[in-house]
Protein backbone atom coordinates (compact mmCIF):
# COMPACT_ATOMS: atom_id res chain seq x y z
CA UNK A 1 0.00 0.00 0.00
CA UNK A 2 1.68 3.46 -0.97
CA UNK A 3 0.44 6.25 0.92
CA UNK A 4 2.22 9.05 -0.42
CA UNK A 5 -0.67 10.18 -2.10
CA UNK A 6 -2.63 10.23 1.04
CA UNK A 7 0.11 11.85 3.06
CA UNK A 8 0.36 14.37 0.41
CA UNK A 9 -2.94 15.02 0.63
CA UNK A 10 -2.82 15.60 3.90
CA UNK A 11 -0.83 18.87 3.65
CA UNK A 12 -3.81 20.15 1.89
CA UNK A 13 -6.12 19.22 4.42
CA UNK A 14 -3.66 19.47 7.29
CA UNK A 15 -4.99 16.59 7.89
CA UNK A 16 -4.69 12.48 7.91
CA UNK A 17 -6.99 9.51 7.94
CA UNK A 18 -6.67 8.09 11.58
CA UNK A 19 -5.17 4.55 9.96
CA UNK A 20 -2.54 6.74 8.14
CA UNK A 21 -1.73 8.83 11.06
CA UNK A 22 -1.46 5.71 13.61
CA UNK A 23 0.64 3.67 11.18
CA UNK A 24 2.85 6.83 11.11
CA UNK A 25 2.95 7.37 15.33
CA UNK A 26 3.68 3.53 15.92
CA UNK A 27 6.61 3.80 12.77
CA UNK A 28 8.82 6.45 14.97
CA UNK A 29 6.39 8.68 16.10
CA UNK A 30 6.14 11.08 13.08
CA UNK A 31 3.21 13.56 13.05
CA UNK A 32 2.44 15.54 10.21
CA UNK A 33 1.13 18.70 11.68
CA UNK A 34 4.05 18.73 14.23
CA UNK A 35 6.49 18.19 11.37
CA UNK A 36 4.82 21.60 9.65
CA UNK A 37 5.16 23.43 12.27
CA UNK A 38 8.98 22.98 13.03
CA UNK A 39 10.01 22.56 9.13
CA UNK A 40 7.22 24.98 7.54
CA UNK A 41 4.55 24.06 5.02
CA UNK A 42 6.25 24.59 2.09
CA UNK A 43 9.68 22.80 2.89
CA UNK A 44 7.34 19.98 4.41
CA UNK A 45 5.26 19.56 0.94
CA UNK A 46 8.39 19.29 -1.03
CA UNK A 47 9.94 16.72 0.61
CA UNK A 48 6.48 14.76 0.33
CA UNK A 49 5.83 15.09 -3.05
CA UNK A 50 9.99 14.24 -3.66
CA UNK A 51 8.92 11.30 -1.72
CA UNK A 52 5.87 10.58 -3.55
CA UNK A 53 7.77 10.60 -7.21
CA UNK A 54 9.93 8.54 -5.88
CA UNK A 55 7.01 5.99 -5.13
CA UNK A 56 5.88 7.23 -8.62
CA UNK A 57 8.94 6.87 -9.97
CA UNK A 58 9.90 3.22 -8.91
CA UNK A 59 7.73 0.24 -9.69
CA UNK A 60 6.69 -0.46 -5.90
CA UNK A 61 4.68 -3.74 -6.56
CA UNK A 62 7.64 -5.06 -8.29
CA UNK A 63 9.97 -4.35 -5.43
CA UNK A 64 7.33 -6.62 -3.33
CA UNK A 65 7.28 -9.43 -5.49
CA UNK A 66 11.49 -9.28 -5.19
CA UNK A 67 11.31 -8.85 -1.62
CA UNK A 68 9.17 -12.11 -1.56
CA UNK A 69 11.04 -14.29 -4.29
CA UNK A 70 14.29 -13.39 -2.21
CA UNK A 71 12.94 -14.03 1.42
CA UNK A 72 11.32 -17.47 0.28
CA UNK A 73 14.65 -18.27 0.08
CA UNK A 74 15.62 -19.13 3.77
CA UNK A 75 12.81 -21.83 3.50
CA UNK A 76 11.54 -23.12 0.32
CA UNK A 77 9.80 -25.14 1.68
CA UNK A 78 7.56 -23.14 3.93
CA UNK A 79 5.64 -21.13 1.56
CA UNK A 80 5.61 -17.52 3.05
CA UNK A 81 2.32 -16.29 4.15
CA UNK A 82 1.01 -12.82 2.61
CA UNK A 83 1.82 -9.94 5.03
CA UNK A 84 1.30 -6.11 4.05
CA UNK A 85 4.09 -3.57 2.91
CA UNK A 86 3.34 0.13 3.32
CA UNK A 87 5.15 3.05 2.12
CA UNK A 88 5.07 5.80 3.94
CA UNK A 89 6.32 9.19 4.41
CA UNK A 90 7.95 10.07 7.84
CA UNK A 91 10.99 12.43 8.42
CA UNK A 92 14.24 11.44 7.17
CA UNK A 93 15.62 9.85 10.23
CA UNK A 94 14.53 6.13 10.22
CA UNK A 95 14.38 4.25 6.48
CA UNK A 96 12.71 0.97 7.77
CA UNK A 97 10.81 -1.62 9.98
CA UNK A 98 9.40 -4.66 10.16
CA UNK A 99 6.66 -3.76 13.06
CA UNK A 100 7.66 -6.67 15.39
CA UNK A 101 7.90 -9.43 12.18
CA UNK A 102 4.66 -8.55 10.98
CA UNK A 103 4.48 -5.82 7.77
CA UNK A 104 7.43 -4.09 5.91
CA UNK A 105 6.85 -0.88 6.11
CA UNK A 106 9.33 1.68 4.41
CA UNK A 107 10.28 5.42 4.95
CA UNK A 108 10.37 6.72 1.48
CA UNK A 109 11.25 10.43 3.18
CA UNK A 110 14.52 8.43 4.33
CA UNK A 111 15.44 8.18 0.54
CA UNK A 112 14.18 11.22 -0.74
CA UNK A 113 16.45 13.25 1.90
CA UNK A 114 19.49 11.87 0.18
CA UNK A 115 18.57 13.20 -3.13
CA UNK A 116 19.36 17.04 -4.22
CA UNK A 117 16.60 19.33 -5.33
CA UNK A 118 13.33 17.57 -7.16
CA UNK A 119 12.86 14.95 -8.90
CA UNK A 120 11.42 16.61 -12.38
CA UNK A 121 8.95 14.32 -14.32
CA UNK A 122 11.17 13.35 -17.23
CA UNK A 123 13.99 12.16 -14.36
CA UNK A 124 14.28 8.99 -13.79
CA UNK A 125 15.47 8.20 -9.96
CA UNK A 126 19.13 6.73 -9.11
CA UNK A 127 19.29 3.16 -9.33
CA UNK A 128 20.99 2.85 -6.30
CA UNK A 129 17.82 4.71 -4.24
CA UNK A 130 15.88 1.52 -5.85
CA UNK A 131 18.40 -0.63 -4.80
CA UNK A 132 18.55 0.65 -1.14
CA UNK A 133 15.09 0.42 -1.29
CA UNK A 134 15.03 -3.32 -2.14
CA UNK A 135 17.88 -4.06 0.32
CA UNK A 136 15.86 -2.10 3.35
CA UNK A 137 12.52 -4.37 1.99
CA UNK A 138 14.30 -7.85 1.88
CA UNK A 139 16.21 -6.90 5.30
CA UNK A 140 12.64 -6.38 7.04
CA UNK A 141 10.88 -8.98 5.23
CA UNK A 142 13.67 -11.49 6.42
CA UNK A 143 12.36 -10.58 10.16
CA UNK A 144 8.52 -11.12 9.02
CA UNK A 145 9.11 -14.63 7.53
CA UNK A 146 11.39 -15.66 10.10
CA UNK A 147 8.74 -14.52 12.95
CA UNK A 148 6.27 -16.52 10.68
CA UNK A 149 8.51 -19.58 10.80
CA UNK A 150 9.04 -19.09 14.89
CA UNK A 151 12.26 -18.41 14.24
CA UNK A 152 12.39 -15.25 15.49
CA UNK A 153 14.54 -14.15 18.74
CA UNK A 154 11.13 -13.08 20.53
CA UNK A 155 10.68 -16.68 20.24
CA UNK A 156 13.72 -17.65 22.24
CA UNK A 157 14.76 -17.86 25.61
CA UNK A 158 18.05 -17.26 24.72
CA UNK A 159 20.51 -14.04 25.70
CA UNK A 160 18.99 -11.22 23.57
CA UNK A 161 22.36 -9.81 21.76
CA UNK A 162 23.17 -13.49 20.07
CA UNK A 163 19.80 -13.57 19.38
CA UNK A 164 19.61 -10.78 17.50
CA UNK A 165 22.96 -10.98 15.54
CA UNK A 166 21.81 -13.93 14.25
CA UNK A 167 18.88 -12.74 12.73
CA UNK A 168 20.07 -9.42 11.41
CA UNK A 169 23.13 -10.81 10.00
CA UNK A 170 20.93 -13.17 7.85
CA UNK A 171 18.05 -10.35 7.12
CA UNK A 172 22.25 -7.97 6.13
CA UNK A 173 23.20 -10.78 4.41
CA UNK A 174 20.06 -11.58 1.94
CA UNK A 175 19.88 -7.82 1.24
CA UNK A 176 21.68 -7.93 -2.51
CA UNK A 177 23.23 -4.21 -2.13
CA UNK A 178 25.26 -2.90 0.35
CA UNK A 179 25.22 0.85 1.06
CA UNK A 180 26.73 3.42 3.73
CA UNK A 181 29.93 4.02 5.85
CA UNK A 182 28.32 2.19 8.33
CA UNK A 183 29.52 -0.89 6.10
CA UNK A 184 32.97 -0.33 6.80
CA UNK A 185 32.42 -2.41 10.14
CA UNK A 186 32.52 -5.49 7.78
CA UNK A 187 36.52 -4.59 7.29
CA UNK A 188 37.03 -4.80 11.59
CA UNK A 189 34.93 -7.97 11.76
CA UNK A 190 38.12 -9.56 13.61
CA UNK A 191 37.80 -6.73 16.02
CA UNK A 192 34.59 -6.92 17.15
CA UNK A 193 34.54 -11.05 17.03
CA UNK A 194 36.96 -10.16 19.83
CA UNK A 195 35.00 -7.65 21.56
CA UNK A 196 32.07 -9.93 21.74
CA UNK A 197 33.56 -13.04 22.43
CA UNK A 198 34.92 -11.06 25.40
CA UNK A 199 31.75 -9.72 26.92
CA UNK A 200 30.29 -13.52 26.35
CA UNK A 201 33.10 -14.28 28.81
CA UNK A 202 32.43 -11.77 30.92
CA UNK A 203 30.10 -12.32 34.21
CA UNK A 204 30.99 -9.31 36.13
CA UNK A 205 29.45 -5.04 35.21
CA UNK A 206 33.24 -4.35 36.09
CA UNK A 207 34.81 -6.50 33.50
CA UNK A 208 31.84 -5.74 31.12
CA UNK A 209 32.14 -1.95 31.75
CA UNK A 210 36.21 -2.79 30.61
CA UNK A 211 34.70 -4.66 27.45
CA UNK A 212 32.58 -2.03 26.39
CA UNK A 213 35.49 1.18 26.70
CA UNK A 214 37.33 -1.47 24.40
CA UNK A 215 35.24 -1.46 21.86
CA UNK A 216 34.59 2.62 21.48
CA UNK A 217 38.38 2.04 20.40
CA UNK A 218 36.93 0.83 16.88
CA UNK A 219 38.59 2.89 14.04
CA UNK A 220 35.34 2.82 12.02
CA UNK A 221 32.95 3.91 15.13
CA UNK A 222 35.69 6.77 15.45
CA UNK A 223 35.03 7.57 12.03
CA UNK A 224 31.46 7.43 12.01
CA UNK A 225 30.07 6.71 14.87
CA UNK A 226 30.62 9.80 17.80
CA UNK A 227 27.18 9.81 18.41
CA UNK A 228 27.52 6.41 19.94
CA UNK A 229 30.25 6.47 21.70
CA UNK A 230 29.65 9.87 23.30
CA UNK A 231 25.72 8.03 24.42
CA UNK A 232 27.56 5.00 25.57
CA UNK A 233 30.30 6.95 27.68
CA UNK A 234 27.82 9.07 29.31
CA UNK A 235 25.46 6.08 29.72
CA UNK A 236 28.30 4.61 31.98
CA UNK A 237 28.93 7.95 34.23
CA UNK A 238 25.05 7.70 34.79
CA UNK A 239 25.46 4.47 35.70
CA UNK A 240 23.35 2.59 32.99
CA UNK A 241 23.03 -1.26 32.64
CA UNK A 242 26.11 -2.49 30.62
CA UNK A 243 24.35 -4.70 28.60
CA UNK A 244 21.83 -2.00 27.74
CA UNK A 245 25.35 0.07 26.76
CA UNK A 246 26.37 -2.23 24.65
CA UNK A 247 23.33 -3.80 23.26
CA UNK A 248 22.56 -0.01 21.96
CA UNK A 249 26.17 0.32 20.72
CA UNK A 250 25.97 -3.00 18.38
CA UNK A 251 23.08 -2.13 17.34
CA UNK A 252 21.98 1.75 17.24
CA UNK A 253 22.42 3.50 13.54
CA UNK A 254 23.09 0.53 12.34
CA UNK A 255 25.84 -0.67 14.02
CA UNK A 256 28.45 -3.43 13.75
CA UNK A 257 26.04 -6.31 14.87
CA UNK A 258 24.55 -6.07 11.65
CA UNK A 259 28.04 -6.72 9.37
CA UNK A 260 29.63 -8.61 11.75
CA UNK A 261 26.12 -10.71 11.44
CA UNK A 262 26.54 -10.91 8.07
CA UNK A 263 30.48 -12.08 7.87
CA UNK A 264 29.30 -14.80 10.37
CA UNK A 265 26.59 -16.22 7.90
CA UNK A 266 29.27 -16.27 4.89
CA UNK A 267 31.74 -17.60 6.55
CA UNK A 268 29.09 -20.47 8.01
CA UNK A 269 27.42 -20.78 4.45
CA UNK A 270 30.74 -21.09 2.88
CA UNK A 271 31.39 -24.17 4.91
CA UNK A 272 28.93 -26.30 2.60
CA UNK A 273 25.62 -26.08 4.93
CA UNK A 274 22.78 -24.72 2.61
CA UNK A 275 20.63 -21.80 3.84
CA UNK A 276 18.02 -23.00 5.18
CA UNK A 277 19.78 -25.96 6.92
CA UNK A 278 21.05 -22.99 8.81
CA UNK A 279 18.26 -21.11 8.90
CA UNK A 280 16.80 -24.15 10.53
CA UNK A 281 19.40 -24.76 13.35
CA UNK A 282 17.79 -21.46 14.78
CA UNK A 283 20.43 -19.34 16.52
CA UNK A 284 21.57 -22.12 19.51
CA UNK A 285 24.72 -22.15 17.90
CA UNK A 286 25.52 -18.46 17.30
CA UNK A 287 27.80 -18.04 20.25
CA UNK A 288 30.30 -20.88 18.91
CA UNK A 289 29.89 -18.85 15.64
CA UNK A 290 31.50 -15.99 17.80
CA UNK A 291 33.75 -17.65 19.49
CA UNK A 292 35.53 -18.92 15.99
CA UNK A 293 38.00 -16.30 15.48
CA UNK A 294 39.94 -16.09 12.42
CA UNK A 295 43.98 -16.02 12.76
CA UNK A 296 45.05 -12.82 11.90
Amino acid sequence: MNYLPTIKQGITDNNLPNEVGQLLSAFNNFDLKEHIKKTGIKKSAALISKAARIGEKIDLQEIEKETLQTVQKIQPNIKIKKFPFYFIYAGSGTDAKSFGGTAVVINLGYYAAQLKGAIKTNNKVPKTVRDQILAASIHEGVHVFLNQLGLSWKHSNQDEIWNIIWEDGLATYMEPTHFGPSTDYYSENNFWLVIISKWLDAKEDSKRKKVIYEALKSKVMKKIGQRQIQAAISSLKRGVKPEDIFTDLLFVSNGPAYHIGRFLWERELAKGKSLHELVEEGSSKVTGWIKHIPST
